[in-house]
């Protein structure tokens, strides 16, 4: 082979190769994830009711008032009739004010840009949903503090990553019974969207460490485990009617409590039961409701901007 052909065997094979870098498919970028233009969430602290606590308050003494000297002359105004009240001792009894870290959470922070948007919250209650207008499918929730300055804190609660074309979020943090502080609960999400409310009647979640809930659904039975979910189909019967129990093991379980309701049309009924000191209620555990709904209008979640 003489040089010519060499330097045109090589230009060729360089020019093949080059030629196939070129034509060859290149990795299409995946797009960004959007976030649906809103989404309805409720969330729901969990917990015993804390009792108030009182502690004496000390005696306040009041300063004892002037007594006339026996050998005085009593001036105008004074005189034999005159009575003067004894010095009084006020008691009573002074509301003690538990720390941040044991009273439960009664509001949540979504964080958007420069400022937040509020879910509010109460204690062993489902709410009305608020409507959330996320930038991003992640949705990172903040509790606020303050510090000793008196300085706005804004701490990472949990967060949570929207399903495509979620509509509805329900949210539990539940506090175990022997638990005293809120400062690590249990959080559970469940996506509402994906209840087909054509389908079924109730949506139940037991949202709790420490009893089995169970009972019957007219004549069928059913059990649910700590932190269990259960959607029963639609009735053909005339309203509902159940009867739940709670039980520390699944074996042994408490008087049961009756309900009847109005058959569910055109919603879901939403159940959450949670566990309670015998304080509370002798059954050992309450329940929560609520409806699911397609078309809900929310109101807008507040907007909150941190203090500068």
């Amino acid at each position: 082979m003489t040089r010519r052909t060499l330097f045109t065997t090589l230009a060729l094979a360089l020019s093949t190769q080059f030629l196939t870098a070129q034509d060859a498919p290149q990795p299409v970028p995946k797009p960004e994830e959007k976030a649906p233009p809103y989404i309805d969430v409720q969330i729901m602290p969990i917990g015993p009711q804390e009792l108030m606590i009182f502690k004496h308050q000390a005696p306040k003494k009041k300063a004892p008032a002037d007594t006339p000297n026996a050998n005085s002359t009593p001036t105008e105004g004074e005189g034999e009739g005159e009575t003067r009240s004894a010095p009084s001792h006020e008691t009573g009894l002074q509301v003690v004010i538990r720390p941040e870290d044991e009273r439960p959470p009664t509001r949540y922070y979504l964080k958007t840009g420069d400022h937040y948007q509020v879910v509010s919250c109460n204690l062993n209650s489902l709410g009305n949903p608020v409507r959330l207008k996320p930038k991003t499918p992640i949705l990172d929730f903040y509790e606020m503090k303050r510090n000793k300055e008196g300085k706005e804190v804004f701490k990472k609660a949990f967060s949570y990553k929207m399903q495509p074309e979620q509509k509805r979020l329900l949210v539990t943090v539940t506090k175990p019974l022997k638990t005293k502080k809120w400062t690590d609960p249990k959080v559970n999400t469940y996506n509402l969207s994906k209840i087909k409310l054509d389908q079924s009647s109730i949506f139940m979640i037991n949202a709790g460490s420490e009893r089995y809930i169970g009972g019957y659904l007219h004549d069928e039975k059913f059990a649910l485990k700590p932190y269990a979910t259960k959607v029963f189909p639609s009735l053909k019967e005339n309203g509902v009617k159940m009867k739940l129990a709670a039980s520390p093991d699944g074996r042994k379980w408490a008087n049961p409590q009756d309900l009847a309701l109005p058959n569910a049309k055109n919603f879901t009924y939403l159940f959450v039961t949670y566990p309670v000191t015998p304080q509370e209620d002798f059954r050992g555990f309450k329940l929560a409701r609520s409806k699911i709904k397609a078309d809900e209008n929310c109101q807008d979640a507040p907007i909150y901007r941190p203090q500068p």
